[in-house]
Order: structure tokens, then C-alpha cells, then sequence
């Protein structure tokens, strides 16, 4: 009774086992297949650029970050002709976007230990009072730091080359584009998780440079900042998508 009684409990146990190593394996191939995409072609163009600039006399070194997203196939397909088969127009993006991140982090710290006596990227506070929307409904009171563009420019950083990403249903109209963010993958998890499905189909991620998108008005960061930067315009005009750098067509669903 004893033996039968162990058996059936080893049993059992055997089978749990196995039912949780086939979810483990489906884990891994969802894993897999949702993962990060990538392009043998793309990654060796990307590396290669790194390298080239890790060799140059200032060893300039990409972060991780910048060379993921330059390196989605989504991505860097996007890109204009001009810019992705011209290895110059492509490492100025690149490193650009790339010291604007990095300066990021730091200049958070500086504002809260409030030095700003040499200047920051964070202007004065600044305050954007209630307003409507295009289509009536309204647009809630906020505030946040100016961004200060000029500050950019002294420490070398050229704002036309600092890419800001957007998710939106296209439009050959414009309308208001208020929010952007630096970080491009969370545009991606944005599509996922606050999209709602019969809009994911048709939604495209717009990428802008800094210097188009600070012209309704000025930027301000916004509350709902992230791992890059989140910035919200300050004025309420519309924006046309033709001024976007290109349009994404993401994959990610």
C-alpha cells in the first residue's frame, strides 16, 4: 500500500515536472520568436561603423543602446536611402543621438543637486495651462523644464541630428503630435501595451529630429518620462508628418 502510495506520488511529480519543462520550452520559443530582431546584412554595417569610429583619434564609443536600435531591421529599413547608404550622414545621427543619451542621466543629477550654474539642458520651469484639442476635447494643464536647445549646441550637440520617436495612425493631414520620447523601444512597448488592437494595425512610428520638433512653441519634459527622454511641445499647433525624418512600419505585433 505504502509502495503503491509512493509510486503514484513519484508519478505525479514526474508529470509536474514535465508540464513545467514544456512551458519552460514554450517560454523559450516565445522568447525567441518576440525577440529582437535582427539583420546580418544591417549588423555588419552597424559594427562597422562603430568600429571605424572606436578607431578614430577621439575613440568615440557607441552605447549599447543606440547601436540596438540603429541595428533593428525595422528601423534602419526606414531610413532614407540618403542617410542608411551614406556611412557619414549615418555615424553623425548615430553619435549625436548618442551623446544626447548619455547626457541625459547626467543632467537629471545636476538638476537635482541644483547645479546649474554653467548652464543645463533643463530651462526654467515653465507652465502650459489648460487648452482644447482639435477636436474639442481637453488638452490638461502641465508643466515642466524647457528643454534648452542652445545648451545642446555649446556642448557640441547638433539638434537636427538627435532622433525623437512618436506612435501615430498616419495622417496626409496635420494634426497634433505633442508627446515624443528619445527612447525608440518605448515606442515599441507603447504599441503593445496602449494601443488598442484596432488601432495597432494601421499605427506607425514617426522619428523626427529634435530641432523639428521643438517648433510648436518649445519642448518641455514630460511627466511621464522614461529611459530616454520625454518631452511634450509646449505650443498647440498641428504637425505635419511630411516633416518627419520617415515613417516606421513596426513589426512588433
Amino acid at each position: 500500500m505504502v509502495e503503491l502510495l509512493v509510486g503514484k506520488v513519484k508519478k505525479n511529480f514526474q508529470l509536474k515536472i514535465a508540464k513545467s519543462m514544456d512551458r519552460l520550452t514554450l517560454s523559450f520559443a516565445d522568447l525567441v520568436d518576440n525577440g529582437p530582431k535582427s539583420d546580418p546584412e544591417i549588423d555588419k554595417k552597424i559594427n562597422k561603423i562603430a568600429e571605424t569610429l572606436r578607431n578614430q583619434k577621439e575613440r568615440i564609443e557607441l552605447s549599447p543602446m543606440v547601436m540596438d536600435f540603429f541595428s533593428d531591421p525595422d528601423f534602419f529599413n526606414a531610413l532614407p536611402e540618403e542617410i542608411k547608404n551614406n556611412e557619414r550622414k549615418l555615424s553623425e545621427l548615430m553619435i549625436n543621438t548618442d551623446r544626447f543619451s548619455l547626457m541625459i542621466g547626467r543632467e537629471r543629477i545636476r538638476r537635482i543637486q541644483k547645479e546649474r550654474s554653467e548652464g543645463s539642458i533643463f530651462g526654467d520651469e515653465v507652465e502650459v495651462p489648460e487648452s482644447l484639442h482639435h477636436d474639442g476635447r481637453v488638452r490638461r494643464a502641465e508643466s515642466g523644464y524647457k528643454i534648452n536647445l542652445d545648451y545642446l549646441r555649446e556642448q557640441g550637440i547638433d539638434p537636427t541630428k538627435v532622433l525623437f520617436f512618436r506612435v501615430s495612425q498616419p495622417s496626409t493631414t496635420p494634426k497634433p503630435e505633442y508627446y515624443w520620447t528619445s527612447d525608440y523601444f518605448e515606442t515599441q512597448r507603447g504599441l503593445t501595451v496602449e494601443i488598442p488592437d484596432d488601432q495597432r494595425k494601421n499605427a506607425v512610428i514617426l522619428v523626427a529630429d529634435l530641432e523639428t520638433i521643438n517648433q510648436n512653441g518649445g519642448l518641455i519634459q514630460d511627466i511621464n518620462d522614461d529611459n530616454g527622454l520625454a518631452v511634450r511641445q509646449i505650443g498647440a499647433a498641428s504637425f505635419d508628418q511630411r516633416l518627419a525624418l520617415t515613417k516606421i512600419k513596426p513589426s512588433v505585433f
